[in-house]
């Protein structure tokens, strides 16, 4: 399977759901979660001075609204580790059950050099290995333990709308940013209720 482009629906981030979207080619992915901005990182894009590498934005109707820095290096979070991008090479735990479904369980850290930060438990469907069922994220430092679960995949050309954003070179930092979190599915200084903006509006 490729995950050169793939989508994610049913992502749950917490007790919220949402859809996940990636594109390797673009190193771009963005997540979408009920009731917010949608929240974009880009990293091959030019970036507002201080965002590092990447920029992680919240997006209200194709604009960035507000930004912040958004780590390192792109990674791919529904993809098993290969090495690249800061990623250790997965291992591979064998057979188990996760979410009520017959899995394979992956295992592997994103690293700063030989150190690990963080560590990623991805169980895939044994009846392909490659759709992720559930993504297990753990960072000892922050004593942060976050479950994602995934009720559909696919590998079908994402539209090209998927990660434009405009109006990056004038996007205002949002406050609170601190570092970027180990989890890069979603940040919680870019939290923008659309019901908020739609008031204001």
């Amino acid at each position: 399977t490729s995950y050169i482009q793939s989508h994610v629906t049913g992502h749950t981030i917490g007790r919220v759901e949402g859809q996940y979207y990636n594109d390797e080619d673009k190193q771009a992915f963005r997540t979408d979660k009920a009731g917010y901005a949608p929240v974009i990182s880009l990293f091959q894009e030019p970036v507002p001075k201080g965002a590092g590498k990447g920029i992680t934005m919240a997006v209200v109707n194709g604009q960035c609204a507000q930004w912040c820095p958004a780590g390192s290096t792109y990674t791919n979070m529904i993809k098993v580790g290969d090495g690249k991008n800061g990623t250790s090479v997965g291992q591979d735990h064998g057979r188990t059950n996760a979410a009520g479904q017959d899995v394979e369980e992956w295992f592997w850290h994103n690293q700063i050099g030989p150190l690990p930060v963080d560590s990623h438990t991805l169980y895939l469907k044994r009846s392909d290995n490659s759709t992720p069922v559930q993504l297990i994220l753990d960072v000892p430092l922050s004593k942060m333990h976050e479950k994602s679960n995934f009720t559909s995949f696919s590998t079908d050309p994402l539209d090209p709308s998927t990660f434009a954003v405009a109006g990056i070179a004038n996007c205002p930092k949002a406050p609170g940013c601190g570092p970027a979190p180990a989890s890069k599915l979603w940040h919680p200084a870019l939290e923008l209720k659309l019901s908020s903006i739609e008031a204001q509006a």
